[in-house]
């Protein structure tokens, strides 16, 4: 959708709200000059996450898939090593995408003791992981 098509959806969205007082023009203008800044903001900074993207992408795939399995093997040791109810808790957390409350009814324990399950769980696997 083009910016002139925006303007006036924009304009039609907000006319209960539009007072007589202003020549219809002038809001006009001012829609599209407010859609048009942030367009134009919007394409600047998807043109430098591109940029940056391309700056880091590495040349070779393999390394990244061989440095990725070896990462993933690092935390599945440092997982292995926490306790049983912190080790559920982290796995529940990180593998399966369930909130701190769902975690908290799931295992009958407060989601205050879920969130510190949870710091203490991710500062053991950083600790084990700089030993590698």
């Amino acid at each position: 959708m083009d910016l002139t098509q925006q303007s006036f959806i924009r304009l039609w969205q907000y006319r209960e709200s539009l007072s007589f007082d202003d020549e219809l023009e002038k809001r006009v203008f001012i829609i599209g000059r407010s859609l048009l800044m942030n367009h134009l903001k919007r394409e600047a900074t998807q043109k430098k996450l591109k940029a940056d993207a391309g700056r880091h992408l590495p040349v070779e795939s393999e390394p990244v898939n061989d440095l990725y399995q070896e990462r993933a093997g690092e935390v599945n040791a440092a997982i292995q090593t926490l306790p049983s109810v912190r080790k559920r808790v982290i796995t529940l957390k990180a593998f399966h995408g369930f909130s701190n409350k769902e975690i908290a009814q799931q295992l009958h324990i407060s989601v205050k003791t879920v969130e510190d399950h949870v710091t203490k769980a991710f500062r053991h696997i950083r600790q084990v992981i700089a030993l590698f």
